[in-house]
């Protein structure tokens, strides 16, 4: 019988994740206080949600929350490392930023997550925006009122994706059931359309 000696080592683990970070005109060109795209498995492809207050406002993609390098454009959806013109968003409002850092491209749509129904204060007329917590990674309200009745999370301001609680016990489905709010009051909503999880807190 051959036995090994008994050997003890040490593991150092390392997050996996890894960010971008977009400074730029809607936020003072301050990349201490940028923006935030992740990359959930560091592959090279970052994702992240920007809030654009006024129309063809500049960014660039920085690797650190400092200017030491960064990623510009020469048009096209195409990414420069260390060169480039600044980044363009030539619309207002909630965008997606899909950055391929490999591919060096980039991508950027109009994205943004409301809620709507009877329980809320648009009724099913019109969509309350949700807010991104990059922090948190979910979009947040962060006080609403609500009144007894129902609601749904759906994005973009329209119905082709949306979803519902069939349990109402906090996890989403598509097209799922209508959410029921039992009782009218102040309530933070988070929604993570990641784990296609929700919370609802009464303040």
């Amino acid at each position: 019988v051959n036995v090994s000696d008994l050997v003890t080592f040490s593991v150092t683990p390392y997050q996996l994740e890894s960010f971008l970070y977009a400074p730029g005109a809607y936020q003072g060109w301050d990349p201490t206080t940028a923006e935030a795209l992740s990359s959930a498995t560091s592959n090279g492809v970052y994702v992240g949600y920007i809030n654009f207050t006024t129309p063809n406002s500049e960014f660039k993609l920085t690797t650190a929350r400092n200017w030491d390098n960064s990623y510009g454009t020469t048009g096209v959806n195409t990414l420069v490392y260390n060169g480039g013109d600044n980044l363009v968003a030539p619309n207002t409002g909630y965008h997606k930023i899909t950055a391929d850092t490999n591919a060096l491209t980039y991508t950027l749509e109009a994205y943004s997550w409301g809620i709507i129904g009877s329980a809320s204060p648009g009724g099913w007329d019109a969509d309350t925006d949700m807010v991104w917590n990059s922090t948190a990674q979910v979009w947040e309200i962060a006080n609403i009122a609500l009144t007894a009745g129902e609601m749904k999370f759906r994005l973009n301001n329209g119905w082709d994706t949306n979803f519902g609680d069939n349990g109402n016990n906090g996890s989403l489905e598509p097209g799922g059931d209508n959410i029921p709010i039992a009782e009218a009051g102040n309530y933070k909503i988070t929604f993570d359309e990641v784990n296609l999880v929700w919370t609802k807190t009464k303040l």
